[in-house]
């Protein structure tokens, strides 16, 4: 009997898609910040090149399916929640390791700068858009870290409320509070993101609201995918799992939807509020549409079996480094530039990145998950992929 079936857990599910989807998000970022940086950039492709920003929607979506997925499949089929220390420790080792040498790194070459005492406590603990701490100090793409890390405090005390809500509800239609809880976050995201882009809130309610709508998106298909893999739903309520529609047609929908943004101009660093609130409301749509396929399908189509590709997967792996590293090395090459065209810094940014992040992934990132996974007290059911 393995561990997981001495803990009473579902095992893990390794999807390689999965961090092929992670590859696609952290290419798209690059290119997004390519686009924004290096000079001579046409308006019209700036414009298109902006809709790449994209790619962090993946990872929010990628993000709620991942680290929700095991407290859905514990509540659903009736087992205890994954051990909340476990879970908080492999959390931690897994964003701050890298994170810390990478800011430390960075901050000691003068590519990056932290002038006070509260930028660099604050940015060393990812809480710098909680406190007033200079925005052109520390790693700039780290904001989205700081929504990780709250959504990672968020995310147990959730199924603890999630759970005490439906305890009196039968097994085998929990996954329908479940699954209407997590949805009901997606107008919350929406709302929070209004709010933010035309109003002034609280400093709070502007980091991890606004990205509900991605994160709760996330969670949904966390509980989908969790009804399907709890075996004894099936029987209980007498009905199959629905299938699921092919990765392509998925994808051509995000393709299509992608397209009808692309009918309203946009310009990053000059987006009016009105733009700023159509990309809220879209950008998780195309999001979902391109993470739902490969984490709900039985099996993989085309597309799902691309992005399951060596290469893919080699990128995906190491793409917390890569999201890390790039903005630093694409602003190296725009001061000393070997090119003006966009496409070859590109290019030299991304090989230049996935060599410091291969780097980081082999001395830092999974020695620290190793770490992690001999500090823990009982096995627990987490997916491979988070």
């Amino acid at each position: 009997m393995d561990a997981h079936a001495r803990a009473g857990t579902d095992p893990p599910r390794h999807l390689p898609a999965l961090d092929g989807l992670r590859a696609v998000a952290v290419l798209a970022v690059v290119w997004f910040h390519v686009a924004a940086l290096v000079p001579g950039i046409s308006r019209g492709v700036l414009d298109v090149s902006s809709q790449f920003n994209l790619g962090v929607d993946i990872f929010f979506v990628l993000s709620g399916y991942l680290i929700y997925g095991p407290f859905a499949r514990a509540h659903l089929s009736g087992r205890p929640l994954p051990d909340v220390w476990r879970y908080g420790r492999r959390r931690a080792l897994r964003i701050y390791p890298g994170y810390l040498v990478a800011f430390t790194i960075l901050w000691a070459v003068g590519w990056i700068r932290a002038g006070s005492l509260v930028d660099v406590l604050s940015n060393l603990s990812l809480t710098h858009l909680y406190v007033d701490a200079s925005p052109a100090a520390g790693i700039a793409q780290s904001w989205s870290l700081v929504v990780e890390v709250s959504f990672y405090l968020f995310v147990p005390l959730w199924a603890l409320l999630i759970r005490a809500a439906a305890r009196r509800c039968p097994l085998h239609v929990r996954w329908r509070a479940e699954l209407g809880a997590a949805l009901a976050l997606i107008p919350v995201g929406l709302v929070a993101s209004w709010a933010d882009i035309y109003h002034d809130p609280p400093r709070a309610l502007t980091v991890l609201p606004p990205e509900m709508a991605t994160l709760g998106a996330g969670m949904a298909l966390a509980v989908l995918a969790a009804r399907r893999e709890v075996a004894s739903l099936p029987a209980r309520d007498g009905r199959r799992s629905p299938a699921v529609p092919a990765t392509g047609w998925w994808w051509l929908a995000a393709l299509a939807v992608l397209a009808v943004t692309l009918t309203r101009p946009f310009g990053f660093w000059w987006a009016s509020q009105a733009e700023r609130m159509w990309q809220a409301l879209w950008h998780p749509l195309i999001a979902v549409l391109v993470v739902a396929p490969v984490a709900l399908a039985a099996r993989p189509g085309a597309a799902g079996r691309w992005l399951a590709r060596p290469v893919m997967v080699g990128i995906g792996v190491v793409s917390y480094g890569v999201y890390l590293w790039h903005l630093a090395v694409i602003e190296e090459f725009v001061a000393h530039p070997m090119s003006g065209r966009a496409v070859v810094t590109a290019v030299a940014t991304l090989i230049a990145t996935l060599c410091i992040a291969t780097i980081s992934y082999g001395l830092v990132e999974r020695p620290a998950m190793g770490w992690a996974a001999r500090l823990r007290r009982r096995p627990a059911a987490e997916p491979v992929n988070a």
